[in-house]
């Protein structure tokens, strides 16, 4: 026989209404594995994520995990997976709770409670001697004002519970837990598809992260030769229509509109509702200068004197920008770091967007998109040591275009996207290597691959799918 439901905190089973239809019924609208006891499969995409093995080993500890990442990148299957992950190991469906918190009339202070209350007469358990782990999903939480605190307060009573929280606003997630879960968190950003991600889903083709020595670099080189033509192929595509995984497969003439009105979803919802924008005109006026400005060196005057807006103004948009992971800043490299003003360049997190913002529908200067690639990537590879790191190029007379810091090692990385490259041609990255010491530096090619050396430095000449798929 069944124990008597008891609930959170009251004992009451009663559930708040939300205009004409319950916080119940919501959920069990959202959770059709209480009945069927599994996902449904349109909720379970085509494919898995790097991320996703990662998440599984994260779902066995008490922290709370926390995916964050733009719009359309898939967040939302992700969860579903991870729930049917669950299924899979027998965990009872009703001891999984997934909510969608995008229903302005569902948020408000209690929230968080009145779903545990739920939760405990959903499963017949008192949540002080719950007996196995629950596992509560709150999906775009983001949405729910001071959501860390109402999670804090649970997550402080040590009870079997397990959060999963995601939001495709960086600002509003990282806020929202701040101090109040400092150390109880663990942050994954959900970027789209990197390179090795495209071809593996779309081009079934499986490579592995490599190791930024000349031994593993040379390794991998050797043993991707035989698959060089379809790489190259593959990176067209890869350059000329991102890596939003919704798009792979479509039609090009189509992937241009909807990466605009992915553009359009992610300003109106992250940007002009939740921080109350209003100059929605010179925002997006920024986004078309700045796609038409990689690779250029820029300064906040300067961005200010062509939209007629003032520093500050620009300051903010780009920071907003960057919070929805459509554009990073990258500054000056220092040591010690300093605040100086100077220029910066900016790179898109998908270069779909470019050339969708641009309307390039022939790749003919690959050169940009190249770089812009390179810097995306190294921003990748930064992500998975710190959640908001700061990107690095350099410049005293010569520049470097990006300085990838990587457990304590700086390694200059120069784009060079031609197969003649000169010693003359990397004055700058010999320069940087002298004033900092660095002992190896990485050159970006089209096709060629060389080690060469000089004054004891190592400079290593990898073509540009190489890197972008190894690292």
């Amino acid at each position: 026989m069944k124990k008597p439901k008891i609930s959170a905190e009251s004992g009451s089973t009663n559930v708040r209404a939300v205009g004409r239809i319950s916080l119940s019924e919501i959920l069990a609208f959202q959770n059709p594995w209480w009945k069927t006891g599994r996902v449904e499969p349109e909720r379970l995409g085509n494919f898995k994520r790097e991320l996703f093995e990662k998440l599984t080993e994260d779902l066995k500890n008490k922290k709370i995990t926390s995916i964050i990442g733009p719009r359309r990148t898939g967040k939302t299957i992700l969860i579903h997976q991870l729930i049917q992950n669950l299924l899979d190991k027998k965990v009872d469906p009703e001891r999984i709770v997934y909510l969608q918190l995008d229903n302005p009339a569902i948020l408000h202070e209690g929230l968080i409670s009145e779903l545990m209350d739920f939760t405990a007469n959903l499963i017949t358990e008192s949540l002080d001697e719950l007996k196995k782990p629950v596992y509560i999903f709150l999906d775009e939480v983001h949405k729910l004002e001071r959501w860390g605190e109402q999670v804090k307060h649970w997550q402080d009573l040590n009870l079997k519970i397990k959060f999963i929280v995601s939001g495709s606003s960086a600002s509003r997630i990282l806020k929202g837990s701040g101090e109040s879960l400092l150390g109880r968190i663990n942050h994954n950003i959900l970027l789209p598809l990197s390179f090795r991600e495209f071809i593996r889903v779309k081009y079934d083709l499986d490579v592995k992260p490599l190791d930024l020595d000349a031994v593993s670099i040379k390794r991998e080189y050797h043993r991707m030769v035989p698959h060089q033509q379809k790489v190259k192929i593959a990176l067209r595509d890869y350059l000329h229509r991102g890596g939003y995984p919704a798009l792979i497969n479509e039609k090009m003439e189509d992937v241009f509109q909807i990466l605009l009105e992915y553009k359009d979803l992610s300003l109106q919802r992250d940007i002009f509702e939740l921080e109350e924008v209003r100059d929605t005109k010179t925002l997006n006026e920024l986004v078309f200068i700045l796609a038409s400005l990689i690779g250029n060196r820029l300064s906040y005057n300067k961005l200010g004197s062509i939209l007629l807006a003032r520093v500050n103004t620009i300051k903010r948009y780009l920071s907003l920008l960057e919070d929805i992971y459509l554009v990073k800043e990258s500054l000056v490299y220092k040591k010690p770091y300093s605040s100086v003003r100077q220029e910066r360049k900016v790179f898109f997190v998908d270069t779909g967007f470019v050339n969708a913002l641009t309307m390039t529908y022939e790749l003919k200067d690959l050169s940009g998109l190249i770089e812009n690639s390179i810097c995306s990537v190294i921003y990748r590879k930064t992500l998975e040591q710190e959640i908001n790191p700061i990107q690095f190029y350099w410049v005293d007379g010569e520049e470097v275009d990006a300085i990838l810091k990587l457990k304590g090692r700086l390694i200059p990385i120069e784009v060079k996207y031609t197969n003649r490259v000169d010693m003359t041609d990397l004055k700058g990255m010999l320069k940087f290597m002298d004033k900092f010491k660095i002992k190896m530096g990485i050159v970006i090619t089209k096709d060629l691959f060389e080690e060469r050396k000089q004054d004891k430095k190592e400079i290593i000449l990898i073509p540009a799918w190489l890197f972008l798929l190894g690292i």
